[in-house]
């Protein structure tokens, strides 16, 4: 498994859930 891969995707699911969480805060 390439760790910059496996880092890359949490920060994409992190992001994620930070926008999903800023849209409910709406």
């Amino acid at each position: 498994m390439d760790t910059r891969t496996t880092t890359n995707n949490i920060a994409i699911v992190h992001k994620r859930t930070h926008e999903n969480a800023s849209l409910s805060m709406s």
